[in-house]
């Protein structure tokens, strides 16, 4: 089954919208929308914290997105 597939089910499921659901993983809603009608798919990273949402592993979904801010941050610190 597609992420998307996956992702429709599990909302459907837990009568989620896109906005909860997008915010639930870390994702915008314009990406999370585009990704539902298969207009390109999640990074590496947006897709394992999807799948770690979706197995029930809220925790591990928090903390690939916690990893991904202090990616970001010291990303920003390197660029001056």
């Amino acid at each position: 089954m597609e992420i998307a597939e996956k992702i429709r089910a599990f909302m459907d499921e837990k009568k989620m919208s896109e906005a909860e659901f997008a915010a639930a993983v870390g994702v915008s809603r314009g990406a999370l929308h585009n990704w539902l009608k298969g207009v390109g798919r999640p990074s590496a990273n947006a897709a394992e914290k999807i799948e770690k949402y979706l197995s029930g592993d809220a925790e591990g979904a928090e903390a690939a997105e916690n990893a991904a801010e202090g990616a970001a941050k010291a990303g920003e610190g390197q660029a001056e």
